[in-house]
Parts: structure tokens; C-alpha cells; sequence
């Protein structure tokens, strides 16, 4: 995740000066997303419980999106449009990956905030109550389903993909966040219990790590509310920043108060 406010600024910047049909560069900013997650993914969970969780994310989020397209249901009417590379059923398969990586950085920001309370994981080994799990999966749905709040509409106006029907929210139908919210908490869901039952033995080394996906977030704000702009959607820009920057701020705030009461020394 290290570098995703550089190049999420950087995609902006292309698309507003015209390069944002070239082949090569389109490749290397969704590319390089999905190579940091493997990174920082293998740091914080371990490489066994990565790939656990990639294949996991991509299979759920692929499966609803071929559900989706064919029937119309969890999402809404829809087909992807200018989105190239290979596809299943219609399906570009870019698009699971960036389920993995949204996933990923929703997951890993609401468990930073465990981080930043000096408190750990539930896990059966600590004896802790599963009561927390559902608390911090819806937590992961709200802080995913926050970024498509403020993606989808831009998508859908430089031809990512096409709604059938339009929709209330910006031309996006309300089901295709309802959709959203669901796929994220399934994935975070099982894999929130996983960790419950098969607790991880094992330190990061630097807890700090943990603010990296948050830096990643917050350039996620910076360059949609720049598109926003730049489409005359400053309605969005609000809606989107509204959902998004509270998250972001709170998360700083504990961070800085974690690191005057010496936090690094603190392990998760």
C-alpha cells in the first residue's frame, strides 16, 4: 500500500493532461496497487494468510459480479464497458483484484483502530467475546462501501462501466452499494471468525505499518474529490469526502495519541 496517495494523485493528473489512454501507463497505476498489497499484506498477515485472503476477496467479489451482470441482482443492471484486460463471463478480472485491495484496506484501517487502542484481535486464544467480530465487519462494510460512494459515479462518467437503468444516486442505482456492503462483510466476515479461531502467533515488528493503508485512503479522497471538481460534481465531492474523511481523521487522531503513549513499543 505504500505509494497509493503518489499514484491514485498520479492517475488524476494523467487522465486531466491526456495520457490516460496509454496502454502502458493505465497498466502500471492498476498494476502497482495490487503488488503493494501483496507487500504490506505479507508483513501484517503473514504470506499463507495473504493469499487466504486475496483468493478469498477475489472468488466473493468475482462471483457476485457475474452474478450481477447476468441477472441484475445484488448490484443492479450493468455491463463494463471500456475496462480492457481478460474477462470471466463478462467480467474483467482486474476487477476481483480490486475487490482484494479495497478489501484489504478497509479491513486493515478498522483493525488499525484496535492497533491504536492498544487493544488486540478477538481471538479464542485471548478468550475474548465474538461479540466484537460483527461490530468490526460491519465497521470494514461502511469503511469500503464509503469509497464507492465517491467512485462509482466518476467511473460511469469516463465509461468504466454503464448502468442500465441510471440510478438515483448520481445515475448509480442505491442496491449498487447495498451490493457493495454486502460482498465486503461476507469476505471480512469469514475471515474476521478465521482469525478468531486461528489466531496469529506472530508480530509485525512495527505496529506502525498499520497507518500505511490509511495514507492510501486518504489520497483515495484527495484524487476523487479533485475528479469530482473537474467534472463540476461538487455535490459528490462533499457526499464523498463527508463519508470518507471522518474515518480518516478519527484514525489520525488515535494514531497520534497511540504514538505519545509509546504505542511502537506496543506489539499486536
Amino acid at each position: 500500500m505504500v505509494g497509493i496517495l503518489a499514484l491514485v494523485v498520479l492517475d488524476v493528473l494523467l487522465e486531466r493532461f491526456g495520457f490516460g489512454d496509454n496502454n502502458i501507463v493505465n497498466l502500471s497505476i492498476k498494476v502497482l496497487p495490487i503488488v503493494l498489497l501483496i507487500l504490506h499484506g505479507a508483513l501484517v498477515l503473514g504470506r499463507r494468510r495473504l493469499v487466504y485472503f486475496v483468493l478469498f476477496a477475489f472468488g466473493v467479489g468475482v462471483l457476485f459480479e457475474i452474478i450481477g451482470i447476468k441477472s441484475g441482482v445484488f448490484f443492479g443492471e450493468y455491463y463494463y464497458d471500456k475496462l480492457a484486460g481478460a474477462r470471466m463471463y463478462d467480467v474483467p478480472l482486474i476487477v476481483g483484484a480490486y475487490w482484494s485491495v479495497f478489501i484489504y484496506t478497509g479491513y486493515t484501517i478498522v483493525t488499525s483502530f484496535l492497533v491504536w487502542t492498544n487493544k488486540k484481535k478477538p481471538s479464542i486464544s485471548e478468550r475474548s467475546s465474538l461479540v466484537l467480530i460483527p461490530f468490526l465487519v460491519v465497521l470494514d462494510g461502511l469503511v469500503v462501501t464509503a469509497i464507492d460512494l465517491f467512485m462509482d459515479p466518476l467511473r460511469v462518467l469516463n465509461g468504466s462501466w454503464v448502468w442500465v437503468n441510471g440510478g438515483d444516486y448520481f445515475g448509480v442505482p442505491v442496491s449498487n452499494f447495498v451490493g457493495w456492503f454486502v460482498v465486503v462483510i461476507i469476505v471480512t466476515g469469514v475471515f474476521r471468525l478465521y482469525e478468531y479461531f486461528r489466531p496469529l502467533h506472530r508480530d509485525t515488528g512495527n505496529s506502525g505499518v498499520y497507518i500505511i493503508p490509511l495514507i492510501g485512503y486518504l489520497g483515495i479522497i484527495i484524487s476523487f474529490t479533485s475528479s469530482a471538481f473537474a467534472h463540476n460534481l461538487p455535490d459528490l465531492a462533499l457526499i464523498g469526502i463527508a463519508a470518507m474523511l471522518p474515518i480518516t481523521v478519527t484514525n489520525v487522531i488515535l494514531y497520534i495519541n497511540w504514538q505519545i503513549e509509546g504505542g511502537l513499543s506496543n506489539n499486536h
